[in-house]
């Protein structure tokens, strides 16, 4: 099975820094990273916002961010996304997605391409060109 994610790169860049961000001041073993889900709509989510002080009247809560994707492609239909959400850690001892994020960022790119095939996830940043015209209307 394929499953085709694309998310607008400046947007998943300020979602990572926000939980690379949190993560650092939170001290979290587990490390930051985006949340790959698939739903009703695929978005990416953030680990990285620490929840809210709890108090008698303001129980703590987790704001969550989300970017949702500008195009999901999927072979074959019907594909449910009961195998996501998918776990995309910013920072390992060998890879720092954060800083390749920023440096397509600083390159032109513009979409953020996340591929998953049998389970095994590939990301890519590609510049998507804008179409002519006034934007759509989401």
């Amino acid at each position: 099975m394929i499953s085709v994610y694309r998310f607008r790169l400046t947007d998943v860049l300020e979602l990572a820094e926000h939980a690379a961000t949190a993560h650092a001041a939170a001290d979290e073993p587990d490390g930051p990273a985006l949340l790959l889900v698939a739903a009703d709509r695929a978005y990416l989510a953030c680990n990285g916002l620490p929840a809210a002080p709890s108090g008698p009247d303001a129980p703590g809560i987790c704001p969550v961010q989300a970017v949702y994707a500008e195009y999901a492609g999927h072979n074959p239909p019907g594909h449910t996304g009961e195998d996501l959400p998918i776990a995309l850690p910013l920072r390992w001892p060998d890879a720092r997605l954060v800083n390749d994020l920023r440096s397509a960022a600083s390159h032109g790119h513009s979409t953020l391409v996340i591929t998953v095939v049998d389970g095994t996830v590939g990301l890519s940043t590609v510049t998507v060109p804008t179409p002519p015209g006034p934007p759509p209307v989401v």
